[in-house]
């Protein structure tokens, strides 16, 4: 997990719990630069989580050196896929066809 142990207290655990109940995935790498750093404090507060592991798998989450001119830095995170596009059946239920949305529900 890319949550820092350094100081951990009540709430880094709180965070772990939480992240392991509910089967969600931390992207933060535990090597990474301090999110957070004012005068002689640094800390890493930002945290981002997705809801499955094999998205976890193709997301790339850096803290980005570039100024921000404030005490959070910018994060990036790229999502790595070859899909191009994605398509669904929509139905319009106000016009009818009902029927249709029914079946395709029961089998």
């Amino acid at each position: 997990m890319g949550l820092r142990n350094e100081d951990e207290d009540s709430r880094g655990k709180q965070l772990q719990e939480f992240i392991a109940e509910k089967h969600i995935f931390l992207l933060n790498s535990s090597d990474s630069p301090p999110t957070f750093e004012h005068n002689n404090r640094q800390g890493w507060s930002d945290v981002s989580i997705v809801s499955s592991d094999s998205l976890a798998a193709i997301c790339e989450w850096d803290v980005l050196e570039e100024e921000s001119y404030s005490d959070k830095k910018f994060v990036k995170i790229c999502i790595n896929s070859n899909i191009s596009s994605l398509s669904s059946i929509r139905f319009k239920m106000a016009h009818g066809d009902h029927c249709k949305f029914v079946n395709l529900f029961k089998s």
